[in-house]
């Protein structure tokens, strides 16, 4: 019995989300966070591609022509605010600003050339933390929530020799986010943190299409899943807890 490619694509899809729910449910329960805090910070997230991820290239071939998709660099960055909720769990939510770019190469038999367009998006991030105390003032935490991710316009870039219109399909659409990372924790200088994430929308975020004027004209079709891997730089400013506020009061 033979197998599709888009059989065997979903299954290793569900088997990358069930590992992950695997992993952020076995940190359950050995956890120490922050009771009672109310804070603040901000974040700068450089975006980083990669195929197992399903965040790499995207390869295209037409009768005559060939278009390549690659992730290139990009960054997030935004506000976060914090509030612990138990000894074992804090809440986060916030807004970044997305930038995904991208380079595309078109390549006939005679001629290759390339183009660099950027996605941009509102993320609204809500998730659940938990937290391994490893030293006094080191911590290791773990979250998982959803994103809700808001495109505000379609993408549209051209040149002498091609065409090239990006829709988005939804205005509103939602991700999963999934983030592990170390914290350091000081009363004068606040919390510093570093970490990695993962951000995967739940569907994907833009059809191109990419119509060829060359030679022979020829109209490509991509889909963008919009999936990223980044390295999270954060900071928070220190709080007293609400409870010692009160007590102060």
């Amino acid at each position: 019995m033979s197998v599709s490619l888009v059989q065997a694509d979903a299954y290793i899809c569900c088997m990358k989300r069930k590992y992950l729910m695997l992993f952020f449910m076995l940190c359950w329960g050995i956890l120490h966070g922050q009771q009672n805090i109310l804070t603040a910070g901000f974040q700068y997230k450089p975006l980083f591609g990669n195929r197992f991820f399903d965040s790499g290239s995207i390869s295209l071939k037409g009768k005559a022509v060939s278009v390549l998709f690659e992730p290139r660099p990009a960054y997030s960055f935004g506000m976060i605010v914090r509030r612990g909720i138990s000894q074992r769990f804090s809440f986060e939510t916030g807004i970044n600003i997305t930038a995904r770019k991208y380079r595309m190469t078109i390549t006939d038999t005679s001629f290759a050339g390339r183009s660099v367009f950027s996605i941009n998006s509102y993320d609204v991030p809500f998730t659940g933390l938990v937290f391994i105390r490893l030293g006094e003032k080191l911590y290791m935490n773990s979250s998982l929530g959803t994103t809700l991710d808001i495109f505000p316009s379609d993408v549209a870039t051209s040149d002498y020799y091609f065409r090239h219109y990006a829709r988005r399909r939804s205005m509103l659409q939602t991700a999963l986010t999934a983030n592990l990372g170390y914290e350091y924790r000081t009363e004068k200088s606040g919390y510093f943190y570093v970490g990695a994430s993962y951000h995967k929308p739940f569907r994907s975020i833009y059809a191109s299409s990419v119509e060829y004027d060359g030679k022979i004209k020829e109209e490509l079709l991509a889909i963008l899943p919009g999936s990223y891997l980044t390295l999270d730089f954060r900071y928070f400013f220190y709080t007293d807890s609400l409870r010692k506020k009160e007590n102060k009061k």
